[in-house]
């Protein structure tokens, strides 16, 4: 049911006017980026809202697929999300050498239906974890490295600290280091993108996740090993499935501010920076303190590093643990805010059932830390350039700055079954809500807000 009506004008509001046909830019009939933001169809900046799906997925038993169904890409959309960052991975694709996996294709693609279906976006994402399974890992086939290496190494605790062992490091200098190696890399993602060419929902794809460098200089290595792989890898995918957004991940210790990101833009792709943030004492278990410099200066680089390609930044992983440690829904919001005040979309880890970092409790519901953080207006689309947003707990405040060619239309999403007269939108021309999809669609540029009633 749709349900609309004209809103009251606020201070700098108005859809502004003007016939600026003439002055427009083409603009793609697909997701794209231009000019430092990722837009729809329409060219309207998308702030997009993604969960992982899943790290149950890394379970071989699971096909590789983890658990999720059509049911629960359908709960995501209900719950606000607009997009998945679906996992993939190599040793799935290529489980002997040369040997292409098609049946695991073929699962793949259905999940990737499944989203499409439930309406989110679809984010493929190669992913890898401490190399691949020969060490408890992901990602890499166990071809890829050698059986004594596996053999030697042992675990660490924290899992994280297996990066820095002879083993997983060997096997990565050998990766970077081995022309061969890299061409069954950038093989498996063609087969990829070859079943996915036609799939309108896949948006981006994540080259690789948190790839761990080198030894040596690992600025070095970012600025050259790690940016030439990407970009032979997005020659690969823009072969097979052009029309897409490249992400390029930095090494991980770059969210800490140890290192200068090294990774850039790439000569004919659309290429969105995608850090991880995961604050130190949260991720391991410790209580938020309320203080949010660690991620205001880890967001401001990323900032910086996105403007200098000319781009922005999409933040591929963050969340925090379930458990008893204190002050997890505020850390939650703040990095909320922090995104919404730049506009800038994010991917939650991850969509699975009760413990560590899953957004779900063990009846399947989201947890109430992460409803409380989380669910709330949010703009899903700017109808014009955005200007950001923040929630203070009752009212969505917005601003969108026209743009040429573009409908002064931003949507924001509400939840479903929201009683329409308990909406009051104020800045703009005219507004619609549609109870099926819970979104607002609101005419106009300007400062605009959207506050709901209680009840």
């Amino acid at each position: 049911m749709l349900v609309g009506c004209r809103a009251p004008s606020g201070e700098g509001g108005g859809a502004g006017g003007g016939d600026t046909a003439a002055e427009s830019p083409e603009i793609p009939d697909r997701v794209h980026l231009a000019d430092g933001r990722i837009r729809d169809r329409s060219g309207r900046a998308l702030v997009w809202r993604g969960v992982n799906v899943s790290n149950a997925s890394k379970d071989p038993a699971t096909g590789f697929y983890g658990w999720a169904e059509a049911e629960d890409y359908a709960a995501l959309a209900a719950w606000g999300f607009d997009s998945v960052r679906l996992l993939t991975f190599w040793e799935a694709i290529e489980p002997e050498p040369g040997v292409i996996d098609d049946a695991y294709l073929d699962g793949l693609v259905e999940r990737v239906a499944m989203a499409r279906d439930a309406g989110l976006s679809v984010i493929l994402d190669m992913h890898q974890d401490l190399f691949g399974r020969g060490f408890g890992g992901d990602g890499a086939p166990a071809w890829a490295c050698d059986a004594d290496l596996y053999a030697s190494y042992e675990p660490q605790d924290p899992w994280s600290l297996g990066y820095l062992t002879d083993e997983i490091w060997t096997c990565f200098d050998r990766f970077w280091s081995d022309d061969s190696l890299q061409e069954h890399y950038a093989a498996a993602w063609g087969a990829v993108a070859e079943r996915v060419a036609d799939e309108p929902a896949v948006v981006a794809f994540d080259l690789m996740n948190e790839p761990w460098p080198a030894r040596g200089d690992a600025e070095a290595f970012s600025a050259g090993t790690l940016q030439r792989f990407y970009e032979r890898i997005a020659a690969v995918l823009g072969e097979a499935a052009p029309g897409r957004i490249i992400i390029v991940e930095p090494i991980t210790l770059v969210q800490y501010g140890l290192l200068d990101p090294g990774v850039g833009a790439i000569e004919g792709a659309e290429v969105v920076f995608g850090p991880h943030y995961y604050h130190p004492t949260v991720h391991e278990g410790g209580a938020y303190d309320g203080d949010p410099t660690p991620m205001e200066t880890a967001f401001a680089a990323y900032d910086a590093h996105a403007d200098a390609m000319g781009s922005t930044w999409w933040l591929g992983e963050w969340g925090g643990p379930e458990g008893e440690a204190g002050g997890i829904a505020e850390y939650l919001a703040d990095i909320d805010a922090m995104l919404a005040a730049r506009a800038v979309g994010s991917a939650l880890w991850s969509y699975d059932e009760s413990g560590g970092f899953a957004i779900l409790d063990g009846a399947g519901a989201l947890r109430p830390d992460v409803q409380a953080a989380l669910q709330h207006p949010r703009v899903v689309a700017y109808g014009g350039d955005p200007g950001g947003a923040s929630w203070d707990g009752d009212t969505l405040r917005w601003t969108v700055v026209e743009r040429a060619g573009v409908p002064a239309r931003s949507t924001v999403w509400i939840g479903r079954g929201v009683d329409p007269s308990a909406i009051d939108v104020q800045g703009g021309e005219s507004w619609r809500y549609d109870e099926e999809t819970g979104l607002v669609e609101v005419e106009g540029l300007g400062a605009l807000s959207l506050t709901l009633s209680p009840g």
